[in-house]
């Protein structure tokens, strides 16, 4: 069976839920009242028992912890007010069974909603509200916000995964919530910012008038508290649960006070709370605190709501109001200080007519209502209303002038205030109404520089004329107490006007002008017989008070125009005043510009011992190095009256100057003195420096002196002996002053002096100083005395031996002499220490320095070490001084002494000697410290050069030593030379030895030089024949026996005798031999061709000739020296023309013929003037040439010339040949030898041509026995 209702309140806040199941919750009306909703007590569900319950145990409540749950009563339950709409439930199963896989059955329950007023309703509506799975069991039911749900009208059943009939679920606290447990909950906003606000307004039915802001009044009307209502409204959809449980922080916390500070109570009527448009209202009520009266009271009440103390509300919304009970019209009345006697009847007139000043109040209390100054009128005569600026409450009425004055005296004012009580209004003649009167102007105060103002009104309305007479009366008190009167005075009063009613009064103005107190003045009239009088005491007094007698202690030293008192000084005086007497409080003293004098302190004796007033001043100066300025410092002071003491030069300017108090004739200061300066104290000098890093007297940096005077009167002293000498300062002897100028004052108090100076330069220092004071107090001497040396010791190391080699190596005996340049010399702080060390690093016993000695030089030390044996060396050299200045530790880089060269040889290889065949040398460096960069070979040939590398060659290395090993020379021409091989052993010191060998590599033997002109003859033919000159080069030089030179000319070869036919010339040639071989000319003086050839042996043995292949100076060809001789010229000649011949025929040539003994180069052809035509010698040999002669019958000359290969030139001209082209021309120019000639020239021709051809069959023919060049 379903378990009842009340079982699950035993602990429910909330009724929740199903794994992974959703609750559809249909929209909620706005506003809804309290409903069911299907499925709930209406319906509920009817279950056999089942075997499987849920429990649902509540873990949090909005954002809280159950057990900080806050709850509130309402509607007879208990309600937990929500920190948020959200209640989160942890489901667990019993009676066996798992929690997974339940899902809701169903879920109703009832609800209010913020605004409703009652429970049930409408059935038809739903619970607003989803669920959330969170995991692990827990689950989230989220309410809407500002809802209360019942939890005891909730049902909820749940579906087991595997069906079957639902589970009722326990909704429960766990058994450890304190009590009382809540049987709904309230939610609330999620945010605090979105909690609501509170205001309160005043009812608008109640008659209230709003003044300003917040502020109300009304009239009084015998109104009651609880008809003085308010209302408060709220956005708070849970307002009315708060308003409902007073007990509850959130409750509004309502105060509220009357006029005079009672508080009262404040109740809301909850029976006007109703929901309207989003917000709520009630009404509340005051009422009297218990067991007093119920009335009100005028005044103003104040209401305030305090929200600050509840954390549900925010601080919107207005939360004070004020209001005000006034049922009192205001008062009208003559202002104060209006004087009724100043015009007719009390009014003031001018241009803009009639004046009167009237004071309106309203309220009781401090607190009215106030006046309505639109309000303020006059009935029966018009006026303007002005608010009185300068009294605040007055009000100024004018009338027109053109008024009349009764009828202005008859007007009545009228005011209201803003509640609108009104008065019956006053007769303005009534607050004028004017009585007998005898008035002292100006008794605001007693004392009076000038004249005293006496007035009296008297009313006379059955005088006789316009005057009446009176006898003024004053009594006075003497110095001495004792009253006494004075004279009487007949005075007159004069009639106020001639008209009605300003002729019944008579108006006295008088003066008392007598320098006297006066305590009583008396007016006797005797028509109509009125005796006036006033008892006011006051003072006529235009007097200043006297000041004299003034003494100095203690007694001053003057000096320099200044007076120096030896102590806390004071300045005494008297002062008097025979009238009003002396206002004390106006005693002062002022600068030049008027301002207080700041530390000197002036003020009035004390009374005597017998009780009497002092007449006594003290001026008192306490601090040492005060001073006092008299001629700038005025005394001021007054009487009573207001008197002061004027400057008798000046009576314009107020006080007097001390300096015409205290100085000249008969003063006790003379009369040039300008001040005063207290010096109470002896001076104290100190001397501080911004170095005190010592090392006894010495330091190491520079340092700045700061000499401090301490002394009031220190700037009297710069001003007027500005040279003296507060310090001195030395140097090494020489020393300045610091004088007293030099001080200058940083702090502006004119009594701490300061001097500073850089000490900066290297030497012994002294400082002294001492002050005597302008009073002859003597300071403390401050002397002190230190060293300044700011200058490390210089080191400098300087050696006998600097030729070093490799940076570190030395090759002889050093001696090292370290020198220190220091002024505070001190030996024991002087470090020099040397070591040493094999070349395999093993220590070896060091040298030691020599004793410290003067150098001669200022301030300079030196000693010395010698390096003399072969070790490796370290040198470090330290020093300090006294102050602690340390040099730069000088440290000696490590150096090596090295006195042994190294080794070096050369091996399979003789010196001088020539190789034919195998040649494969070999050399060596070694030494401990050989210089591998320094340590060369080298082979070098005479002429091909630097070798730097020859195939095979094999090279080694190691740190001590060096070798290279050749294979033979390679068998190329190229490789024949004069080698020098060098080597240069060199170690790290400079010790070096060298060795060398110079040999030749000769497998080529000889080759053949031309010198420059015999290269120019080679294959040329000569006419004048010259000098043959050939140079045989040779490696290893010549075998004199085996060397022979031949000539062949033509086809004869004739071997040449050194001496006879030639010479020779021998010379080294970069270590080559060099012969240089001369035939002379003399040997080619006959035509022909020419050929020499030599033969030699060498040293090493090779045949060479220079017919032989690769003996020329490139050793490609042959060096072949074959050449021509031609002095004879070619022939030349025509054949077929002569000089004068006449030729006959349309056309006639001549036939040109040349020749030579060796070789013709080129035949050339002219006719006169024309180009002549050139023919190689293979076209002339061709075949017989022609030079055709112009048939015109004139005269022609013919040129042939011929050129041989030597340059030899042979020509021949025929002149005035002519050819007839007819027998006319013909016959005109040979008649007679026509025919014979013609016979002639045929035979000749014949013979001519058949000997050229014959000549020509025969060269060709000897031609190779002739030309040995083959052409």
């Amino acid at each position: 069976m379903t378990p009842s209702l009340p079982s699950l309140r035993r602990g429910a806040l909330v009724a929740l839920l199903a794994l992974a199941a959703s609750i559809t919750a249909a929209a909620l009306p706005a506003h809804a009242d309290e409903v069911d909703t299907p499925g709930g007590n209406a319906d509920p569900v009817v279950v056999a028992e089942p075997a499987l319950t849920a429990q649902a145990t509540i873990t949090k409540v909005g954002s809280q912890d159950p057990a900080q749950l806050s709850t509130l009563r309402y509607d007879n339950e208990t309600v937990a007010v929500a920190q948020g709409n959200s209640v989160d439930v942890r489901l667990t199963l019993s009676g066996g069974g798992a929690a997974e896989g339940v899902s809701v059955a169903s879920l109703s329950g009832t609800y209010k909603d913020h605004d409703a007023q009652r429970k049930g309703g409408h059935p038809a509506d739903t619970l607003p509200a989803t669920v959330e799975d969170l995991g692990n069991g827990t689950y989230r039911l989220t309410f809407k916000e500002g809802m209360v749900v019942d939890l005891s009208s909730i049902s909820l059943t749940a579906q087991p995964a595997g069906g079957g009939t639902s589970v009722p679920v326990a909704i429960a606290f766990a058994d450890n919530l304190p009590s009382p447990v809540p049987d709904a909950i309230a939610t609330t906003p999620v945010r605090p910012a979105s909690k609501p606000s509170v205001q309160l307004s005043l009812n608008d039915n109640s008659g209230w008038k709003h003044l300003d802001g917040n502020d109300y009044a009304r009239k009084l009307d015998g109104a009651k508290l609880s008809d003085l209502t308010f209302t408060m409204t709220s956005t708070d959809p849970l307002f009315r649960l708060f308003l409902s449980d007073a007990n509850r922080a959130e409750y509004p916390k309502l105060s509220a006070t009357a006029p005079d500070g009672t508080a009262l109570q404040a109740k809301p009527d909850l029976s006007t709370l109703k929901y309207e448009n989003g917000s709520w209202s009630v009404s509340w009520t005051l009422a009297p605190p218990t067991g007093t009266a119920s009335t009100v009271s005028e005044g103003t009440y104040q209401v305030h709501v305090d929200v600050d103390q509840s954390t549900h509300y925010d601080t919107q919304g207005t939360h004070d109001i004020s209001f005000m009970i006034d049922g009192t019209s205001p008062t009208i009345e003559l202002s104060d200080g209006w004087n009724r006697s100043d015009a007719p009847q009390g009014l003031q007139s001018d241009s803009e007519g009639y004046h009167v000043r009237i004071k309106v109040t309203d309220g009781p209390g401090d607190a009215p209502s106030g006046v309505d100054v639109s309000s303020l009128h006059t009935m029966g005569v018009q006026s303007e209303v002005q608010m009185d600026q300068t009294h605040p409450g007055d009000y100024v009425f004018t009338f027109s002038s053109d008024a009349d004055v009764h009828d202005i005296l008859d007007a009545r004012v009228f005011a209201s205030d803003r509640v609108g009580n009104r008065g019956q209004g006053v007769r303005l003649g009534d607050l004028l109404d004017a009585q007998d009167s005898l008035t002292i102007k100006g008794m605001d105060t007693r004392y009076h520089r000038d004249g005293v103002m006496v007035t009296a009104s008297v009313r006379a309305p059955f005088a006789n004329g316009t005057d009446l007479h009176g006898r003024l009366k004053a009594t006075i008190r003497n110095a001495n107490g004792n009253e006494e009167e004075l004279p009487v005075q007949n005075v007159p009063l004069k009639q106020r006007g001639t008209s009605w009613p300003d002729s019944q009064w008579f108006d006295l103005n008088t003066v008392l002008g007598t320098e006297n107190h006066y305590v009583k003045v008396q007016l006797e009239v005797d028509e109509p017989g009125v005796t006036l009088s006033t008892d006011d005491d006051f003072y006529v007094d235009r007097t200043a008070p006297t000041v004299g007698n003034v003494r100095v202690s203690p007694q001053p030293v003057v000096t320099w125009g200044h007076a120096f008192t030896p102590g806390a000084t004071t300045i005494h005086m008297e002062a008097t005043d025979a009238v009003s007497g002396v206002d004390w409080d106006s005693l002062a003293l002022t600068a030049s510009d008027g301002t207080p004098v700041e530390g000197v302190q002036v003020k009035h004796d004390a009374d005597n011992p017998d009780g009497t007033p002092s007449n006594g001043i003290t001026i008192t100066l306490a601090s040492d190095g005060q001073t006092l300025d008299l001629t700038s410092t005025r005394l001021h002071l007054r009487d009573l009256a207001g008197n002061p003491l004027v400057d008798p030069d000046d009576p314009n300017t107020e006080g007097l100057l001390l300096s015409g108090l205290m100085t000249g004739d008969g003063k006790p200061l003379a009369k040039d003195t300008t001040d005063i300066v207290v010096d109470t104290t002896a001076p104290v000098v100190s001397v501080s420096y911004d170095n005190n890093d010592a090392r006894g007297s010495y330091y190491n940096k520079a340092r700045t002196v700061t000499i401090t005077v301490v002394e009031g009167s220190f700037s009297y002293i710069r001003d007027n002996d500005a040279e003296r000498a507060i310090a001195t300062i030395g140097v090494d002897g020489t020393t300045h002053d610091v004088t007293a100028r030099q001080f200058e004052n940083p702090s502006g108090d004119g009594v701490t002096w300061v001097y500073t100076e850089e000490l900066s330069q290297d030497g012994d220092w002294t400082v002294d100083v001492s002050l005597t004071d302008p009073v002859g107090y003597a300071s403390n001497e401050v002397h002190d005395a230190f060293t300044i040396d700011t200058l490390a010791p210089m080191i400098t190391v300087e050696f006998d031996n600097n030729d070093a080699r490799s940076g570190m190596y030395f090759n002889r005996p050093r001696t090292a002499t370290v020198t220190v340049r220091e002024r505070n010399f001190d030996p024991s702080l002087m470090g020099v220490s040397a070591s040493a060390k094999d070349a395999s690093g093993n220590a070896a016993d060091a040298p030691g320095a020599s004793g410290w000695s003067a150098t001669g030089e200022e301030d300079t030390w030196s000693c010395t070490v010698h390096f003399g044996g072969e070790l490796h060396y370290g040198l470090s050299v330290s020093a300090a001084d006294p102050a602690g200045n340390q040099a730069e530790a000088y440290e000696v880089p490590e150096f090596v002494i090295d006195m042994t060269p190294p080794q070096a040889s050369i091996e399979h290889v003789e010196n001088k000697t020539a190789y034919a065949g195998e040649i494969a040398p070999s050399l060596s460096m070694s030494d401990t410290n050989l210089a591998i960069g320094n340590s060369k070979y080298s082979l070098t040939g005479a002429h091909s050069g630097k070798v730097d590398y020859m195939r095979g060659m094999e090279t080694s290395y190691s740190d001590t030593s060096e070798s290279v090993t050749y294979a033979d020379f390679e068998h190329k021409v190229e490789r024949d030379d004069v080698y020098t091989l060098a080597v240069h052993a060199e170690d790290l010191a400079g010790n070096a030895s060298d060795v060398t060998r110079v040999f030749s590599v000769n497998r080529y033997g000889s080759n053949y030089l031309y010198s420059d002109a015999t290269a120019g003859i080679l294959g040329a033919y000569l006419r004048i024949p010259q000098d043959v000159v050939i140079t045989e080069i040779n490696v290893s030089g010549l075998d004199d026996d085996g060397t022979h030179v031949e000539l062949a000319h033509d086809s004869e070869v004739t071997d040449l005798m050194e001496g006879a036919s030639y010479t020779t010339e021998t010379a080294d040639d970069s270590g080559w031999s060099k012969t240089t071989y001369t035939i002379p000319a003399s040997n080619f003086s006959q035509d022909g061709y020419y050929r020499v050839m030599m033969t030699s042996h060498d040293k090493a043995g090779n045949l060479a000739q220079n017919t032989m292949g690769n003996k020329d100076a490139t050793r490609e060809h042959a060096a072949e020296v074959n050449f021509a001789v031609d002095a004879t010229a070619p022939t030349v000649g025509f054949a077929g023309a002569k000089t004068g011949g006449v030729y006959f025929g349309a056309s006639h040539d001549a036939l040109p013929l040349a020749g030579d003994n060796l070789a013709l180069d080129r035949v050339t052809l002219q006719v006169d003037d024309g180009e002549p035509e050139e023919l190689s010698p293979d076209e002339f040999a061709g075949g017989p040439a022609s030079l055709p002669i112009p048939a015109d019958a004139k005269l022609h000359t013919l040129t042939i010339a011929a050129y041989d290969k030597a340059g030899n030139v042979h020509s021949t001209t025929l002149g005035s040949v002519a050819v007839a082209p007819n027998w006319v021309e013909y016959l005109k120019a040979n008649p007679n030898l026509l025919f014979a000639f013609v016979a002639f020239v045929v035979m000749a021709l014949g013979l001519a041509a058949m000997g050229i051809v014959l000549g020509v069959r025969h060269h060709r023919a000897t031609e190779g026995l002739r030309n040995p060049f083959g052409h």
